[in-house]
């Protein structure tokens, strides 16, 4: 168990470097963004990276999870056709439905922004998505190869490249939102470039039908989950800028900002735990590893959980201007909505190694339900908390459903889910009374916090994992003594 935990958290740091390196960059810029673009302003900008994301998702087919799912079954010469197979096709079917989504343009910014002006905005973001789902299986390859060198390479000189070019376009020469989306093309077309050449040796000119019609059968069966994970996560920006002021979506979008180290880890560790877990699915020691793993995983992700909501207040007032400050409010409910989509990436894995991914699916399509169906009701009337609320809620019921299936068509892997509901809700009381000490915004409230912090972390590991923490002094002792 030991070097197969060793192993995990060690790629997790590895891949999540340039993860890291994102939210870091994210936090830098956001002092200088928020000093130069309204609410207003950040609102229009994240609407279109919502609805880009979501073109982009479903431009992939969903296969990614095929990709990975059936690489390993290949012989070396298939595996260079099924890569080319996927990237060609990609190429072909998102070109073409870009290219007809640029002709409207003009009537996509109208319906989604309620004013056709920034269609030029729209037109760099579907640019940008062209090229994006080019890079995106190179990245795939890299990841199922373990090269982790290249694969930080093309997500850390991508991000730089962005930023430099964001600061360049945005801050000198003073192009605001266009200067934005102009940077990200330009950075893509470079990092696309760059990661084909890369892994020029995954590739040939061979395309396979029988090959491709294999993946999308398999692919297509993730379109539902990935459609409806994208209605959970992100639609509700859409609803407030239709039922409240687009300046709503941008203090939405600083509070997901705060929240996105929780994002980090669930998707850090998710780009190195799946390889490995395919790698290691048949192995009998693997349910006891997936088990304790997954423990251990959220309580990681509920001390996320509880720093950003602690010092929230503190980050908002420190980095960003008055008129974003009452973001800091939502940052509770939003880190909790993201824990259990964290949860759910690894716990109801078991549907794919089951090979019943429709299931999965219906997970994400219930949820989604429930969070468009609430949206109508909360946002309306309660705005922003009203968004959160309905997130935290579609998340809590994917993951309930999809660890049931899970348990139900794999039992082989079983989590010990009471612990892990105990271990998530621990942390609550103490948010509050972080909240309580946050009525009014002063310096010492941090060092309080601090306290706080220190005190939660180290009660819930004597409290949950008190034999496993006296076996690491015991082995770090022995270490010590034959040193």
């Amino acid at each position: 168990m030991g070097k197969y935990l060793k192993s995990v958290v060690k790629d997790t740091l590895k891949y999540g470097i340039g993860s890291v390196l994102q939210r870091f960059i994210g936090f830098f810029l956001m002092p200088i963004y928020t000093r130069i673009f309204t609410p207003a302003d950040y609102g229009i900008m994240n609407i279109i990276f919502t609805v880009s994301s979501l073109l982009g998702t479903l431009l992939t087919f969903g296969m990614a999870g095929s990709f990975f799912r059936y690489y390993h079954e290949y012989d070396e010469d298939d595996k260079v056709v099924l890569a080319s197979t996927i990237q060609i096709f990609r190429l072909f079917a998102s070109f073409l439905i870009c290219s007809v989504l640029a002709l409207f343009s003009k009537q996509i910014s109208g319906g989604v922004l309620g004013d056709g002006k920034y269609y030029d905005l729209i037109l760099l973001s579907l640019a940008t998505i062209i090229l994006s789902t080019m890079w995106d299986l190179t990245v795939d390859i890299l990841r199922v190869q373990f090269r982790v060198i290249w694969y930080n390479y093309i997500q850390v000189g991508g991000l730089l490249l962005q930023t430099v070019l964001s600061i360049l376009f945005v801050v000198f020469l003073k192009y605001g939102l266009f200067g934005l989306f102009f940077a990200q093309l330009i950075s893509n077309i470079v990092i696309c470039s760059s990661s084909l050449w890369i892994t020029r040796k995954s590739y040939s000119l061979k395309f396979n039908i029988s090959i491709l019609k294999n993946q999308l059968t398999f692919g297509i069966g993730f379109l539902p989950s990935l459609f409806t994970n994208w209605v959970t996560s992100s639609s509700d920006r859409i609803f407030l800028s239709r039922f409240a002021k687009l300046s709503d979506v941008g203090i939405y979008s600083i509070s997901n900002q705060i929240a996105t180290p929780v994002r980090l880890l669930t998707s850090s560790f998710r780009t190195a735990w799946v390889p490995t877990a395919y790698r290691d699915l048949n192995k009998d020691e693997s349910p006891r590893n997936f088990s304790q793993t997954g423990l251990y995983y959220a309580t990681l992700i509920s001390f996320v959980v509880l720093g950003c909501s602690l010092f929230s207040s503190d980050i908002v007032h420190i980095l960003t201007p008055e008129s974003y400050h009452r973001s800091y409010l939502y940052v509770p409910i939003i880190t909790y909505g993201m824990l259990f989509e964290g949860l759910n990436l690894m716990f109801a894995e078991g549907l794919n190694f089951a090979n019943k991914p429709y299931y999965r699916s219906l997970s994400f399509v219930i949820g989604a339900i429930l969070n468009f169906s609430l949206n109508f009701y909360f946002i309306p009337k309660f705005q922003i908390l009203g968004a959160s609320i309905t997130t935290l809620l579609a998340y809590l019921t994917t993951f309930l459903l999809g660890y049931y299936w899970a348990v139900k068509f794999y039992p082989r892997i079983k989590y010990d889910i009471r612990k892990v509901f105990l271990i998530v809700l621990y942390c609550v009381p103490f948010i509050v009374i972080g909240f309580l000490i946050d009525r009014e915004y002063a310096l010492i409230n941090i060092l309080y916090k601090f306290g706080i912090y220190i005190l939660v972390v180290c009660s819930l590991i004597l409290i949950f994992f008190r034999v496993d923490a006296k076996n690491v002094i015991r082995r770090y002792r022995k270490s010590s003594k034959e040193v």
